[in-house]
This record gives structure tokens, C-alpha cells and sequence, in this order.
């Protein structure tokens, strides 16, 4: 038996429980959505589904040790993902998310990937391109050593696949104080001390069950075909920034959310964060589109395609080495298909024009 779970304070908890009513119906599978409340007495909106979505309210946080780090955009939620599984030992295979991702599709196979150390993840795209500023100076093996990784590999823990028997094996509460006592350094948290726990023994899996937003515009959505769609950044579905220029991500996306608040019974306005241009602006990214589509590409869309280029073969670099190699557990091919999304220049961000329809078929019902 297996199952999913989300860990959420109550302000995230209805977009965690959209995603879980569509991933019961859609996987046919248990989703546990462990709801953190900074406010004890926030009542929050809960979803059924057959019996499989079940709500777990304030338990972790008392695992935690204290002293540990946090920042704004790592505060101490983010450790609490370690210790569900020890609450949840009656599945055979457990698959973390954060809330912001979005499954587009079942793919059972994953349920069957050997996990020997006890967990499987995907690599952290981002930091293939561009190392944070403290380590500006350092190329991506060297900094990871500073965090004490020696393997020269580290994944992003937006989704991790568990085998919560070997999971219970060890002392997260006790490894978490000693990591951050050896290196305090470390400024991704979570993410940080679990590639120094796993180093170089987690399962790598493809960018297919984690495609992440730093490659959303590089016109590669059909070649990887993704699992999971992982919106690791500021910019977020649910903010609803429709427009030209308001966001890089699709408004068929931005759809595909509504549709799964619609069917939670969440407020979807209540959500939003509506990007308020102004004229000139507006003018300003109309011009850069007009220049793009006839040709005459600008100062911004040269500069900006450059690093888009250099990220997309980076990229590339990566995906086809990993599969030379035969390193991801879930694919056997040796390269992936030579397919290209079509994008365009909107006169802020290269965006891929996505397939509307086949996006709005992962709606919950349909």
C-alpha cells in the first residue's frame, strides 16, 4: 500500500488539499496532509474523497529540536517533511510533495523503484545554473563540499519518494543538530542536510517526476513528459497573473489550478496576488513582443536569450550524461526525444506555448 502526503501551515492547507483530492482520484491512492498551524485555533477547509485524504493537525512540530535554523523563505516547516514517515508506517512507499507542486498524470512505476538507501529524488536544477551569492567564487562540487556533500550531487526536496521502514532508521532530530553544528553554513536547510545524510546514496530520478520552474521556459515540456510539475519559485499558479508579460507560467496552467480549487471548494480569489502594471510597463514589454515577432529582437531579448541558451545546454549536459550513464532509476532510454515546445519572447520572459487542452484533461473529473 502506498500513499502521498503534504506538509502545510493552514495558509497553504486548500491548495494541499486540492492537490490531494486530485491526486486520490486520479492515483487511487491515500494522500496525509499534516497541517502546522501558526495560529492554533485556524480552522481550516477539509476535503473527502473515499475515505483516502486524511488530515493530521499540529503533530510535528514537537519532533523538532530546538535551535535549529530558519529564514523566511526556510522557515522550520520545512523540517518537519523528515519526520511524517514515522507516523505513516503501514505504506510500503510514501511520495513527499510540497504544495506547489502539480501532478499531471499517474505513473505507477514509480511505486516499484529500488530505493537501497530508503529514498529517490531529482536533482536541483537551479543550482545547476547558478550557485547562491555566498558561493559566487566556488564551482557547484565545491560548494556542495562546504555543505558536506562529497558526492558532487544534491537534489531538491520538493519531491521525495520513501521507504518509510528504512526511513525509521534513523535520528533526524539528533543528525539535524549535529549537521547544522558542523555546518552552519548551510542555507537551504532541509535540502542541505539531507544530501549530506543520503551523499551520494539516494535513488536519482529524472526530471520527469520533478520538472522544475527554473527550466519552464526552455520549450522542453513534451521531450520530458512530466510526472509532477514543481513551481519552485515566487511566482506562483494560484496568484492568477494573467497577461501578457504578468508571469512565465502558462495561463493553461494557471486554468488547471483554478479547475482544482473549483473542485476543492477553495476561494480561488481569495488566492490571488494580481500583478498591477503600469502603462509604461505594459507599453514597454507590448514593444519587445511586437520587435520579437517581427524579427528585430531587443537589447532585453538578446540578453535574455543568451542565458536562456547557456541554461538550456547546461541542462542538456546534464540530462544526456545521466542517461549515457543509465543513472535514472525510472528511464532506460539513452536520450530523450528530440522534441521543442514552442516558445516565444512576450517581451519579459521566453514562455512555451503549452497544449491548453491536454493540460486542462489532469483537472480533477475529467
Amino acid at each position: 500500500m502506498n500513499a502521498f502526503y503534504f506538509v502545510v501551515d493552514e495558509g497553504m492547507c486548500c491548495i494541499a488539499s486540492a492537490q490531494a483530492l486530485h491526486i486520490a482520484r486520479s492515483w487511487g491512492c491515500d494522500v496525509h496532509i499534516f497541517v502546522e498551524r501558526r495560529d492554533p485555533a485556524a480552522t481550516v477547509r477539509q476535503v473527502e474523497h473515499e475515505g483516502r485524504i486524511h488530515y493530521h493537525f499540529d503533530a510535528l512540530m514537537p519532533c523538532l529540536p530546538e535551535g535549529l535554523p530558519s529564514s523566511r523563505s526556510w522557515p522550520h516547516i520545512v523540517y518537519l517533511r523528515l519526520f511524517a514517515p514515522a507516523r505513516l508506517q503501514q505504506y510500503s512507499r510514501l511520495i513527499y510533495l510540497d504544495a506547489d507542486v502539480l501532478s499531471m498524470k499517474p505513473d505507477h512505476a514509480i511505486w516499484d523503484v529500488d530505493l537501497p538507501s530508503g529514498l529517490a529524488a531529482v536533482e536541483d536544477y537551479g543550482t545547476l545554473f547558478e550557485l547562491p551569492p555566498t558561493a559566487k567564487n566556488l564551482c557547484r562540487e565545491d560548494w556542495l563540499e562546504t555543505l558536506g556533500t562529497s558526492s558532487g550531487r544534491g537534489f531538491n526536496s520538493g519531491v521525495l519518494v520513501i521507504d518509510p521502514q528504512r526511513w525509521r532508521e534513523h535520528d533526524f532530530a539528533g543528525r539535524l543538530v549535529e549537521y547544522f553544528e558542523k555546518y552552519p553554513q548551510a542555507e537551504r536547510f532541509d535540502q542541505d542536510f539531507l544530501a549530506w545524510l543520503f551523499d551520494g546514496a539516494w535513488t536519482e530520478l529524472s526530471p520527469r517526476f520533478n520538472f522544475q520552474a527554473s527550466v519552464l521556459g526552455f520549450g522542453m515540456f513534451a521531450a520530458i513528459d512530466p510526472v509532477f510539475v514543481h513551481f519552485c519559485q515566487y511566482e506562483k499558479p494560484w496568484f492568477d497573473r494573467r497577461g501578457d508579460a504578468a508571469t512565465n507560467i502558462d495561463e493553461a496552467i494557471i486554468d488547471v489550478y483554478d479547475a482544482l480549487l473549483e473542485e476543492a471548494g477553495c476561494d480561488a480569489a481569495a488566492l490571488a496576488r494580481p500583478l498591477a502594471l503600469t502603462g509604461p510597463q505594459r507599453f514597454k514589454f507590448w514593444l519587445r513582443r511586437k520587435m520579437a515577432a517581427h524579427g528585430f529582437p531587443s537589447r532585453k531579448e538578446r540578453r535574455v536569450g543568451r542565458e536562456r541558451q547557456r541554461r538550456i545546454g547546461v541542462f542538456a549536459d546534464y540530462a544526456s550524461a545521466r542517461l549515457s550513464e543509465g543513472r535514472f532509476a525510472d528511464m532506460t532510454a539513452k536520450a530523450l526525444p528530440d522534441i521543442r515546445d514552442e516558445t516565444y519572447f512576450d517581451g519579459r520572459f521566453f514562455r512555451t506555448r503549452l497544449d491548453r487542452d491536454a493540460l486542462l484533461s489532469v483537472r480533477v473529473g475529467s
